[in-house]
């Protein structure tokens, strides 16, 4: 790609965006968020904020019915994986054996529709942080679970009944995507084995390099690695300037050693801004998103020395991640060449 092209892929879009989403986001994640963190609970407060903005990414649909649908399959399929991941991790071989498989599967279903390969995302990353635990707290775990509820109740009580951020010109669902992909869009087994081999890769190298949250370097392969290789090296660029912008600003933040109320107050400020962010493109998303979860990291350490050190680590994971996943998207691009090849011998014999 030319230096121009890079610079394209980071300008603004213009896509339609419903205003009335920064009132509801101020009620989802900034009102319990602040409220909590002032009533000196910051652990709950960083929680329920994780619950409500996962909940939030999946809150799309052209009735309340689909947005419902779709946001109670994401916490279900997270929940699940983070289930399997955890006894994994307590050396059931055959469990871990399945994990491999299931990414296979993950990645084989890519493809279809964004509403179905959010889910896939979620339940690989519920996987891996039960595989390799970020060192949350279990006992205080059902906070996030609140803050899922919270979300759905409040959204569909009142959001308006149909939210579209892409701009596809019908809102994702998961069963038309799921029988988009019956029809035969599903990504296919090829890309189910270089999705597994690069983020068992990654985790393999995270591991052995004792970097502090091994699975944050699979997640980044997971979130940024396409069927298409050309978007997965525009996705790349794009989040990898995102995260370290985001990582710069949250380290000015720290350095301030906010109390968890100024946390929380900046938190609510960037979770309003977050639809707009998302009308703007995945790099201004990813910005405002990666920002916003670094200010819950703060209010849920509440040292900021250890906030720190996870800050640093959050970029070196953010980058080997990329590295495994632009190793995926390399064999894509000779893959893709090969059969271009191959079509080309068959057309002049």
């Amino acid at each position: 790609m030319s230096l121009h092209s890079l610079i394209t892929h980071l300008k603004p879009n213009d896509l339609p965006w419903q205003r009335q989403r920064i009132i509801l986001n101020l009620l989802l994640l900034g009102v319990p968020v602040v409220a909590l963190a002032i009533s000196r609970q910051p652990l709950p407060a960083a929680l329920l904020g994780l619950g409500v903005f996962y909940t939030l990414l999946l809150d799309m649909g052209e009735r309340k019915q689909q947005r419902l649908e779709n946001m109670l399959l994401g916490i279900i399929v997270l929940s699940a994986g983070f289930l399997a991941g955890y006894f994994a991790s307590q050396n059931h071989m055959l469990l871990w054996w399945l994990g491999l498989l299931g990414f296979i599967a993950l990645g084989f279903a890519f493809n279809a529709g964004i509403a179905l390969e959010f889910h896939l995302r979620y339940a690989g990353i519920g996987y891996l942080l039960g595989k390799v635990p970020l060192q949350l707290p279990l006992a205080e775990l059902h906070w996030v679970f609140i803050g899922a509820i919270w979300t759905m109740l409040l959204s569909l009580l009142f959001a308006p009944r149909q939210h579209n951020p892409t701009a596809l010109p019908e809102a994702p669902y998961w069963r038309h995507d799921l029988q988009a992909g019956v029809a035969g869009r599903f990504a296919g087994l090829s890309f189910g084995l270089i999705l597994t081999f690069a983020v068992a890769g990654g985790m393999l190298l995270a591991t052995s390099l004792h970097l502090l949250n091994p699975a944050l370097v699979g997640i980044t392969t997971l979130l940024v690695l396409r069927p298409d290789h050309q978007r997965t090296f525009i996705m790349l660029w794009q989040r990898l300037v995102a995260v370290c912008t985001a990582a710069l600003l949250a380290l000015a933040i720290y350095q301030l050693q906010p109390a968890p109320s100024g946390f929380a107050l900046l938190t609510c400020l960037l979770g309003m801004g977050l639809p707009y962010a998302f009308s703007r493109g995945m790099a201004w998303f990813a910005l405002c998103s990666t920002l916003t979860l670094l200010m819950l990291l703060g209010l849920l350490l509440g040292s900021v020395p250890q906030a720190l050190t996870l800050l640093q680590y959050r970029v070196i994971d953010t980058l080997l991640g990329a590295m495994l996943a632009a190793a995926g998207g390399a064999l894509l691009s000779w893959q893709a060449s090969r059969k271009q090849a191959g079509q080309t011998t068959d057309e002049t014999c």
